[in-house]
């Protein structure tokens, strides 16, 4: 059974990543510094109430919204990691940010 959204909340990874493109965070976030990244999240975390609750859904859906993959295999924590891991994404050289409130 595939991994598509937060069980707790009823969150579908779909409806997360429109709600990060509302919000003006550029999906997929692949190339968002770390700490972008993260505050990207964390808003969204806020707005949706994803991951709150057992938090089991959060590495799948930081890779949902990296990869803009919204629908995922059941992986192990070694294949999240790899999944996650961001040391081959280069950062851009643009101050590329996550607007709370997008202007445009």
């Amino acid at each position: 059974m595939p991994v598509t959204r937060c069980i707790c909340r009823e969150v579908d990874f779909r409806k997360l990543l429109a709600r990060a493109e509302h919000l003006g965070c550029p999906v997929p976030a692949a190339e968002l510094p770390e700490a972008e990244f993260l505050a990207a999240f964390n808003t969204l975390q806020d707005d949706t109430g994803l991951g709150t609750d057992c938090g089991t859904c959060v590495p799948y859906a930081q890779v949902a919204l990296r990869t803009c993959r919204c629908v995922l295999p059941v992986m192990s924590q070694a294949e999240l990691d790899r999944a996650l891991d961001r040391s081959a994404v280069p950062v851009p050289q643009s101050g590329v940010s996550f607007a709370a409130n997008p202007t445009g």
